[in-house]
Order: structure tokens, then C-alpha cells, then sequence
């Protein structure tokens, strides 16, 4: 599978980097906030990103404007849920949150999109019972400062039960 569409839930420290990574990665980037005012906030915590970006030699500046251009924010999950191949979730490291945002896009995942949690205080088996397979979830640690620490912790769910 091409990943080529990613959702990136959260606009956070961590999301905006994220997004901001997968954007300079020539990925179609979407990054869902709650609400109207978290979108500009949002704005600016990638506007900053942004200038520490050009500062770095692994990026021109751009390459990292172009980025930023092409990254969409909304305060609408559904209108893009359904055409993610990767739904990167940068939610507070809150269990509720975060178990309620992977409950509720279920329904309108798409058949193969794969789901990720940020989480750096959780482990994967806290959310596989969220999913209806739970074989499309992973947990994908990156460490803050991403452009600088090129490093990802994978832990993938409990394989399922063989028969």
C-alpha cells in the first residue's frame, strides 16, 4: 500500500512537526483540530516550525514554504477521513482522548488506512480493543525537534491469537 494521504490529528507540538515532516515528504497533508481557534494556533506553531526547518541543511527554504502551502487544517474530521491512507494521532496524552477520537472514525476509515498513535506514555495494547481490526493500529513514537532527531520507535499491536 502507497501512503500518500495523511491525516494528522492534532496541532499540537508534535502534530504541526509531524505534519510539517510528512508534507516535505511530498505527502497530501490534513491536519484536524477541534476547533476554530485551535486552527490558528495551529498556523502558528507551523509558521514557526517552518523557519527552524530553514535553518536546517537537510531542506531548502523552498521546499519547506511549498510544504507549508500544501498542508490543509480543518475543524472537520470527516471531510477527510475517508480519503486518508494514515491517520497519525497527536492528541493530548489523555487515554479518554485519545480511546474516543480511535472509537468514533471507525466507520469512515477507509478499508486499508492505517492508523497510528504518537503516544509516548501509552502502550499500543491501551487502544487495540478501539478497533474493529486491530492489525491496522501502531503506536509510532518521534521525538520532539523531528527535523534534528530523524528516529521513530515503532511498537506495533499484540499479534492476534493463533488458531
Amino acid at each position: 500500500m502507497s501512503i500518500t494521504r495523511v491525516l494528522v490529528a492534532g496541532g499540537g507540538t508534535l502534530g504541526a512537526q509531524s505534519a510539517l515532516q510528512f508534507a516535505l515528504n511530498n505527502k497530501k497533508v490534513t491536519v484536524y483540530t477541534h476547533s476554530v481557534e485551535a486552527i490558528e494556533r495551529t498556523k502558528k506553531r507551523l509558521n514557526r516550525f517552518a523557519k527552524v526547518y530553514k535553518t536546517q541543511d537537510n531542506y531548502s527554504a523552498e521546499a519547506v514554504d511549498s510544504a507549508l502551502d500544501g498542508i490543509t487544517i480543518t475543524e472537520k474530521l470527516e471531510s477527510t477521513l475517508s480519503k486518508s491512507d494514515l491517520i497519525f494521532e497527536c492528541l493530548p496524552e489523555d487515554k479518554s482522548i485519545k480511546r474516543n477520537f480511535f472509537i468514533g472514525i471507525q466507520e469512515k476509515l477507509r478499508f486499508n488506512a492505517i492508523v497510528a498513535t504518537n503516544s509516548s506514555t501509552f502502550l499500543p495494547s491501551y487502544f487495540t480493543g478501539c478497533f474493529d481490526d486491530p492489525t491496522r493500529f501502531v503506536a509510532v513514537h518521534l521525538a520532539n525537534e523531528i527535523w534534528s532527531r530523524n528516529i521513530a520507535e515503532i511498537m506495533p499491536p499484540p499479534a492476534p491469537p493463533t488458531k
